[in-house]
């Protein structure tokens, strides 16, 4: 009940704005009609209301849509509730927008209702480009342009390639391509009626175009075009100012000037003063009246621009720059310097701004104001800059150009056009930029050669850093290692004098006097290290030397006279093998004194050292007895330098024929 009296009022309303024999249609299909069809009813009477801007009431009756399809699970209604939602919240919470709009999708595929799913591949389109998600945009207008001409929805088409048209226009800047769909926009809205309205904003796209690549005849035509169609006030303004804009561009200052005069008038009557295109229409006001020289025109706007107080920084930068530019002429040196120092702050300004009319102002009032002030370097600074923008001007016409050609001929025909353009802008270019690469080379040569210089101080001091730092350590470890050896054998000392008090028992004394001995030839090896300050190899003559004359000394006797002789060259020996080496000859040595001259009272031992293709040869031989009874336990030592040898990785050889001889190889 409460539906119906509000739904009364709503046809009223409607019926005030002269809508009353519609709205009555509309109310009596609303009263025949099942639930599901009274939503499209609803959706009819929401479309009224959201034209004529009564969003409470376009609020209520998307509610009533919502109440009505849940009521009858019409998936449908769902989808159009999410839809009607973003008509009413776009631009305001356009997250919340993007959630539902992204559910009406999916309904509407489901439900396989191509108009509406059509409709809101467009809205999606619109909400990823203001989220700046170019990608899904792109991807939602390629997976359905196609489904769009085939169910011969002329209106949606013509969107989506108006859609495609913004994008080239205000993203990738490929204005060729932004022409080419706009063209092909206005060709499939030319089939419908009802999209006449979307061509004053195309013909507004197609003028900025135009005059961004200088066919400023062409952006005029447009220009008026839009202006007849224009039913959005806003846009018919810009379409104005585009019309002021190409009329300057084309040297028609006079025409320009009355056009900016004529809707300065209709701003004021209006009370625009406060309108964003107002101060645009200043501008174009200023800068046609300095071309007209109207000095009276040029102070007064002016002024008016001052009090405006625009928060665009770059149309205040713009008119300042232009006034002055007017007025250079009629200031004195001092004037000028002043302005030249205000003037250098608009430069970081301008060069983000992108505004390549406004650089062109600024580099000129800048050349003409330094060459006034007599400081030529810094005015042929700017010509030079000013030429820079008018030589990027002229590529961005000849860039256009080479796009354009892409659409108008095949793949063969139009490579070889862009190589012809190519050929010709390279040889334009290489003139200009000849100079330029050179001092960037020489420039990029120099700092690349810096950083190298650099790089490798860098990279010496780190290696002498460690170098010193590894020097350090090995002293340090040569000292530990030397020290520790110094040590062992001080331990083996003290252990050789604990075993000499041990001696002094006879019962002990042969055991000990053994084990004393390889002891004694253990100890020697870590003092001839401390001695010759080295931990991997030690002089094997002056070790034999030293070993055999202490075991001489051990077990020499009154009753019978032996004598020693040791031949030995000069090499070295490995620290661990050299270890193996005195245990052995300790043994050998020891049982030649001990059992090789029993029944004599002289005796001869010889102990001869030699290398030979790199193999070390140790004989030890004796003038006494050979001992058959090698496997008796008071000769267990021979059984000991069988292991020994065995651990050097050696051989021993036993020759009895001339007493007992001993040959070692390792």
């Amino acid at each position: 009940m409460k539906f119906c009296k509000y739904f009364i009022f709503i046809i009223f309303s409607l019926s005030l704005n002269g809508q009353i024999k519609e709205l009555d249609s509309l109310n009596l299909l609303f009263k025949k009609s099942k639930d599901t069809c009274k939503i499209h009813v609803l959706e009819k009477i929401f479309k009224f209301h959201q034209e004529n801007n009564n969003i409470k009431e376009a609020n209520f009756i998307n509610k009533q849509i919502l109440f009505l399809a849940n009521k009858n699970n019409y998936q449908t209604g769902i989808g159009l509730y999410y839809m009607n939602y973003y008509f009413l919240n776009n631009r305001i919470n356009n997250n919340e927008c993007l959630k539902k709009m992204t559910k009406a999708h999916l309904i509407f595929k489901k439900e396989k209702k191509t108009y509406y799913y059509l409709k809101s591949c467009i809205i999606l389109v619109d909400l990823y480009l203001l989220k700046g998600d170019k990608a899904k945009a792109i991807k939602i207008l390629n997976n359905n342009l196609n489904l769009s001409k085939t169910n011969k929805n002329l209106k949606l088409t013509g969107l989506f390639y108006q859609y495609y048209a913004e994008i080239e226009l205000y993203q990738t800047k490929n204005y060729a391509k932004a022409n080419y769909y706009l063209k092909k926009s206005l060709y499939y809205y030319d089939f419908e009626k009802s999209s006449k309205r979307y061509y004053s904003k195309l013909y507004f796209s197609l003028a900025y175009i135009s005059n961004l690549i200088g066919k400023h005849e062409i952006a005029l035509k447009y220009c008026n075009k839009g202006i007849i169609q224009a039913k959005d006030l806003k846009i018919k303004h810009f379409l104005i100012l585009e019309k002021i804009n190409s009329l300057l561009l084309l040297k028609k200052n006079r025409k320009a000037f009355e056009l900016a005069k004529k809707n300065e008038e209709y701003y004021k009557l209006n009370k625009f003063e406060l309108h964003s295109n107002y101060i645009y229409n200043e501008y174009f006001l200023l800068k046609s009246s300095t071309l007209i020289n109207d000095l009276r025109t040029v102070i007064n706007t002016f002024k008016t621009i001052n009090k405006l107080k625009s928060n665009d920084s770059i149309i205040n930068i713009k008119s300042t720059i232009t006034f002055y530019n007017y007025k250079l002429k009629n200031l004195n040196k001092i004037y000028t310097i002043s302005l030249i120092k205000q003037f250098e702050n608009f430069n970081k300004i301008l060069i983000e701004s992108k505004d390549n009319e406004a650089l062109l102002d600024y580099y000129e009032f800048m050349y003409k104001a330094y060459e006034k002030i007599n400081d030529y370097k810094k005015s042929n600074y700017y010509l030079l800059k000013k030429c820079e923008i008018e030589i990027h001007l002229a590529n961005l016409k000849k860039e256009y150009m080479l796009n354009e050609l892409e659409f108008q001929f095949n793949i063969n025909e139009k490579n070889n056009a862009i190589e012809k353009l190519k050929i010709k802008n390279l040889k334009k270019e290489n003139d200009i930029k000849r100079k330029e690469n050179f001092i960037i080379i020489i420039v990029s040569f120099m700092i690349i050669l810096i950083l190298l210089f650099i790089n490798l101080y860098k990279i010496n001091f780190t290696i002498k850093k460690k170098n010193q730092k590894l020097g350090f350590l090995l002293t340090e470890k040569k000292f530990l290692v030397t020290e520790i050896h110094h040590r062992v054998k001080n331990n083996l000392q003290i252990i050789i004098g604990l075993i000499n008090a041990e001696v002094k028992n006879p019962s002990n004394k042969n055991i000990l006097q053994n084990l004393q001995n390889r002891i004694i030839s253990m100890s020697l090896i870590h003092e001839l290290i401390y001695i010759n300050d080295t931990t991997s190899e030690l002089p094997i003559k002056n070790y034999l030397e030293n070993l055999i004359s202490l075991l001489s000394k051990s077990y020499e006797k009154k009753e019978v006279k032996i004598t020693v002789q040791i031949i030995s060259e000069d090499n070295l020996i490995n620290l661990d093998k050299s270890i193996y080496l005195g245990l052995i000859i300790n043994e050998l040595i020891t049982n030649s004194y001990k059992h090789a001259f029993k029944n004599t009272t002289v005796g001869k031992i010889n102990v001869t050292h030699y290398k030979k293709e790199n193999v070390n040869f140790i004989e030890i031989s004796d003038s006494g007895l050979f001992l058959n009874n090698i496997k008796n336990k008071q000769f267990g030592g021979l059984e000991i330098v069988k292991i020994f040898i065995k651990q050097m990785n050696g051989n021993i050889f036993l020759n009895t024929e001339n007493g007992t001889k001993y040959t070692i190889t390792f």
